[in-house]
């Protein structure tokens, strides 16, 4: 199973592959991300950033973990 750490909480946990990000945050006790759209992707409210992807924002509502992952959650 991936391992996705969130900063700057620097909390980790193991999620299923295929796993949306938004969902590795709520395992992981973070209640941060808002998502106004229904996780739809549509509004863009959840940026989050992918620090071991040269710093890319996503949607931590679309993308799906597939390997081990450190994402940045704005303050």
């Amino acid at each position: 199973m991936p391992a996705v750490r969130f900063l700057p909480a620097d909390v980790a946990v193991d999620v299923p592959s295929g796993t949306v990000i938004h969902e590795a945050a709520i395992r992981a006790g973070l209640q941060d991300l808002e998502l106004p759209c229904g996780a739809q992707g549509t509004c863009g409210q959840c940026l989050v950033e992918l620090v071991n992807h040269d710093g890319r924002l996503v949607m931590a509502c679309q993308p799906r973990v597939s390997e081990d992952l450190t994402v940045r959650v704005p303050e």
